[in-house]
């Protein structure tokens, strides 16, 4: 949780590629304006940190110490004082750099776009540049056999080669792990496996209609029942990892008969995700 609230509080420039031709003779005003939401995103910083104070202490102090549990809150504050320093320093460098300045935005307004996608479905109209680094994910977990169609494929290389949606995945299962080893509450372990499950389903169903106007999918004809399975398969074999790797945590937690009984309900929950909550999700994109 200290780690992810780092995200937060970062300087919001607002800054678009159209300003750099139309504010390049007002160096001065851009220097104030960048100083202003420094300190408008400093001050942000420190009540969320204020505020992550009251939530953390008690349950640090009965784990660490009040001692060592104000020296880490503390430490906290004072690297996301540096950084946020540093980053203003970097974006007025040799007056502003925009190329910094520019990217710097970009970056700040997708993670929170991403971190909006855990509730709902966030628009984005910028352009993520795709990475062939993780195809090997492809061949461990998205083995096909030739009894899909062309949607399997197209959905598979979204996902894989798409930064947002790991990322995603990756950041829930962190937070559900942690929740579940910190809390060490069969019933709060059992709820965490299956609003991780349904998070992570509600996250990846933003590209069920993403290629319906694809030239090769116009031309295939490919039916709706065939999407809506290829789709559902893809969910399966994804909930199916996360769900192993949160039974993993929870086996730490727990006692063998209680290990067996959160694995019981996260199966039970997947399968029910998988085959009711799916098909009728993505019917309603249609």
């Amino acid at each position: 949780l200290l780690l992810f609230i780092q995200n937060f509080g970062k300087i919001s420039l607002h800054l678009k590629n159209p300003d750099r031709i139309f504010m390049i003779s007002n160096v001065k005003e851009i220097n104030a304006y960048v100083k202003r939401r420094f300190l408008i995103s400093f001050l942000f910083s420190l009540l969320i940190q204020i505020i992550l104070w009251f939530i953390l202490l008690p349950l640090l102090n009965k784990i660490i110490g009040i001692n060592l549990s104000i020296i880490i809150l503390m430490s906290q504050l004072i690297l996301k004082t540096y950084f946020l320093i540093k980053e203003k320093n970097n974006i007025l460098k040799n007056g502003i750099n925009w190329n910094y300045a520019l990217n710097y935005e970009f970056k700040r307004a997708g993670r929170i776009r991403n971190f909006l996608n855990f509730f709902t479905d966030v628009p984005d109209n910028n352009i993520v540049k795709p990475t062939q680094k993780n195809d090997w994910i492809k061949v461990f977990l998205f083995k096909d056999k030739g009894e899909h169609s062309l949607y399997w494929d197209l959905y598979v290389n979204h996902l894989v080669r798409s930064k947002k949606y790991l990322s995603n995945i990756v950041l829930t299962v962190i937070v559900s792990g942690i929740v579940i080893f910190a809390f060490g509450n069969v019933f709060a372990a059992i709820l965490m496996v299956l609003l991780t499950q349904i998070s992570i389903v509600y996250q990846i169903k933003t590209i069920y209609n993403q290629y319906d106007n694809n030239a090769m999918i116009q031309l295939h004809k490919i039916s709706q029942r065939k999407k809506i399975n290829d789709f559902a398969s893809i969910a399966m074999r994804i909930l199916s990892l996360v769900t192993f790797v949160l039974i993993i945590v929870s086996s730490f937690s727990f006692n063998s008969n209680i290990s067996i009984f959160v694995i019981l309900s996260a199966i039970i929950t997947m399968f029910l995700i998988v085959k009711g909550l799916v098909p009728r999700m993505v019917k309603n994109e249609t």
